[in-house]
């Protein structure tokens, strides 16, 4: 729920063997409408979205599976302007 109250971020995520996978980013009105993507797979999963103090902007950690070993980022998301913003990796 975002810190006003008007929003609710949501992920969607797929059943695996090994538990939950987020793929997706979704926020919508808090009476459960006008839902909006914010975030997608492109082949990695997403952890569970924070939001600012304003609200205008979430927050969530980007896991990037590899075969050597998992990459991670912290995105920041202005969910509004459909931008987003890779604040740090661990990618080399």
């Amino acid at each position: 729920m975002s810190p006003d109250g008007a929003h609710i971020a949501f992920r969607r995520a797929d059943l695996t063997y090994d538990g939950m996978l987020g793929r997706e980013i979704w926020i919508m009105r808090s009476d459960g409408g006008d839902q909006i993507k914010v975030a997608a797979d492109n082949g990695s999963r997403v952890g569970t979205p924070t939001w600012s103090p304003d609200a205008k902007r979430i927050a969530y950690v980007r896991t990037t599976l590899a075969y050597d070993a998992p990459a991670r980022s912290v995105e920041v998301n202005e969910w509004e302007n459909a931008s987003a913003q890779t604040l740090f990796s661990d990618l080399a």
